[in-house]
């Protein structure tokens, strides 16, 4: 996930790169899922916002957090992470929590 790659394009295109057709409900549960709704949303075009190559334009945890939801769009099995920044392992943070509960609860 480190080293995963993010193109000059919109927010929603990084996340569904392997998509012609963007899936909304998976776009929406993939945003949910690694906790960046928040940020997406706030911005005045969400996921039709443009970012740069490389992810220039966004901070490091939120292009971590796009590189995540990248995964979870894709609707994979099983999602290991691993090397997850240091404030998502922490037990006394909720947010590291909710992505592991989130997504559990989000698979049939």
């Amino acid at each position: 996930m480190q080293d995963g790659y993010i193109f000059s394009d919109t927010i929603g295109n990084n996340i569904a790169e392997s998509d012609d057709v963007i899936s909304f409900t998976k776009l929406d549960r993939a945003l949910h899922v690694a906790n960046i709704q928040d940020f997406v949303y706030s911005m005045p075009l969400s996921y039709n916002t443009m970012i740069g190559a490389k992810g220039n334009g966004v901070s490091q945890g939120q292009r971590q957090r796009i590189l995540i939801a990248r995964a979870v769009y894709k609707d994979p099995e099983y999602l290991f992470l691993t090397k997850l920044p240091m404030r998502w392992m922490l037990p006394m943070n909720a947010s590291s929590w909710k992505i592991s509960i989130s997504f559990s609860k989000a698979k049939p």
